[in-house]
């Protein structure tokens, strides 16, 4: 009988911690599927119709979309300009922000104010920082210009975003400055985690600064380095705004990412079809390419 009591309470109350536990589950779980799973599962089924947008009326076209996104004007340069954020902001942001995290993470008193100042830039709005971007690269009233004329040269300030060499390189910088305080932080609290007495130790057998950095910092730090490298992979294949702001994807398809050439479809051209379609495309892209360096990036983290 005392068995039984004993077993009944125990049900008892592994329900009750079940239920304590669903109740704080279900709020963010409603918020996921209302305006994430659900809205993505509607843009799946979109991206295989004709839906204009209004109608409540559509057909179902299979790949039909798929196929005109990818046949369109100008696909060939949007997907290099997204290999090119692939391959040469990525590396270049990460890298910077662990050379910045690595210089003030023991800089002593300051080093607070430091880290206040590196993150002011991702606490601005985005239009804020193409505005003023797009003001800084003015070939006539813009700073750089100013102090070129200043130096007896004026006039010879390059249009960096009116020209499609030179787009995908100026655009680039504004991303790393905007990005570059929040991925610098993650960085510091990896390096909070990094036990002390193994630079101690690594001081005692005379290691040098940029020895302790490749073969201690960096090995310890890659489960940030993981963080970090998927969240800016995401990021950059989802930006849309900055490049709006900036120079509207031109000149021609210079500059456009495919997020806003699917920002375009739905609002500018009227294809909500082709938007999301395009939109699937990415999503898949931005989730294979983060699945796979995930899995080769966790490989090489080691234990502390």
């Amino acid at each position: 009988m005392r068995k039984s009591n004993l077993e009944k309470r125990a049900r008892l109350r592994e329900a009750k911690n079940t239920l304590v536990g669903l109740s704080f589950v279900t709020p963010s779980a409603i918020v996921i599927l209302m305006f994430l799973l659900i809205p993505a599962g509607m843009a799946i089924h979109y991206s295989f119709t004709d839906w204009n947008g209004i109608s409540a009326n559509y057909n179902f076209i299979g790949f039909d979309n798929f196929v005109r996104v990818i046949n369109a004007p100008g696909f060939d340069r949007i997907v290099q300009n997204m290999i090119f954020l692939l391959l040469v902001y990525i590396p270049i942001l990460n890298i910077l922000a662990i050379l910045l995290s690595v210089a003030l993470f023991d800089i002593g008193k300051l080093a607070p104010v430091y880290k206040v100042l590196i993150y002011l830039p991702g606490l601005l709005s985005t239009v804020v920082v193409g505005l003023i971007w797009r003001t800084i690269y003015n070939p006539v009233i813009g700073p750089i210009a100013r102090v070129i004329g200043a130096m007896g040269t004026e006039g010879t300030m390059p249009e960096l975003l009116g020209q499609s060499s030179t787009v995908m390189y100026a655009m680039s910088i504004t991303f790393i400055w905007f990005a570059l305080g929040f991925y610098s932080l993650i960085y510091m609290g990896g390096l909070s985690n990094i036990p002390t007495d193994i630079y101690e130790a690594a001081d005692i057998d005379g290691a040098s600064s940029p020895k302790k950095l490749l073969y201690i910092t960096l090995p310890l730090l890659m489960p940030s380095i993981t963080i970090n490298v998927v969240l800016s992979i995401i990021g950059i294949l989802m930006e849309f705004q900055l490049p709006l702001v900036l120079t509207g994807g031109g000149p021609g398809y210079a500059s456009q990412t495919p997020a806003l050439r699917a920002f375009n479809y739905a609002t500018r051209e009227f294809r909500p079809g082709m938007s999301m379609a395009l939109s699937v495309l990415l999503t898949a892209v931005a989730v294979g390419i983060s699945v796979i360096l995930t899995t080769v990036l966790r490989r090489r983290e080691v234990e502390h």
